[in-house]
């Protein structure tokens, strides 16, 4: 997955997202004196938010499985002048080795953990990685929004040289979502098509806390991809803060600022 979709990815602005939950989370962090020395950025991609941490002087180190997906973040980062260290590791056998003060893993990265064994034991590494006091932030599609998946069509972007859509469908016993990713590239005259089949694992609330804490980690907020509350019970994706066990005092929750 995202090896021939790599280029394509940028060219299609689909980092968004990570960048917009950014765009809140480091003004909440500063706001109640948690600014981070080290980040961890996990599934990484194209290496977007990787970039836009080192350039605010963060100390970043970003992984993710694809090559071809990181060969572009270190052009990127080389273009931007952002200094970060590229790792290519897969988050489902990867094993922690250092501290950081915050961990992050956008755009539904975890989604893509199929089995809850897998996930469970990246939470366990997660764990393993935070400093005393850090911070662990990540967000995942819903159950609710793979029930809207089933024979549906998707487009992701329509210009004269690019477009993409997506061919969604969702597999109710094994709670699994597939989403084929098609693509045509315009060259000169001619269209080029490309496609990836992508698989996606619905988790509930519940089990994403249960499976935390098994790792010693504890939920102290949820909100949507905009930094606000979220309702559980709507909510097509949420966004996760986490830190250790013990380690927040949750009556205290601050509702996040927003730029």
């Amino acid at each position: 997955m995202y090896n021939e979709y790599a280029s394509i990815y940028r060219q299609a602005g689909q980092s968004w997202l990570s960048l917009h939950m950014l765009n809140w989370l480091l003004p909440w962090l500063e706001q109640h004196e948690l600014r981070p020395q080290t980040v961890l950025d996990l599934g990484c991609g194209t290496g977007d938010a990787a970039v836009a941490l080192a350039l605010q002087g963060y100390q970043v180190t970003a992984i993710d499985r694809s090559e071809t997906m990181l060969a572009q973040a270190r052009l990127h980062a080389e273009l931007q002048h952002a200094t970060v260290a590229w790792q290519q590791a897969d988050l489902t056998t990867w094993q922690a080795t250092t501290k950081h003060d915050l961990i992050i893993s956008l755009f539904d990265t975890l989604n893509y953990l199929l089995e809850p064994m897998q996930l469970g034991h990246l939470f366990q590494q997660i764990a393993a990685a935070l400093a005393p006091n850090g911070w662990l932030v990540f967000d995942l599609n819903t159950p609710l929004l793979y029930a809207t998946w089933p024979e549906h069509n998707h487009v992701v972007l329509d210009r004269d040289d690019l477009y993409i859509y997506n061919a969604l469908d969702f597999d109710q016993e094994a709670q699994i979502g597939i989403g084929k990713i098609v693509w045509f590239q315009r060259h000169d005259d001619a269209w080029q098509r490309g496609s990836e089949t992508h698989l996606q694992a619905a988790y509930s609330d519940q089990h994403i806390v249960e499976l935390l804490a098994e790792a010693g980690l504890s939920v102290v907020m949820r909100l949507n991809r905009d930094g606000e509350p979220v309702d559980l019970n709507e909510a097509t994706r949420v966004v996760y803060l986490v830190q250790t066990n013990g380690v927040h005092n949750h009556s205290a929750a601050i509702p996040p600022i927003l730029d």
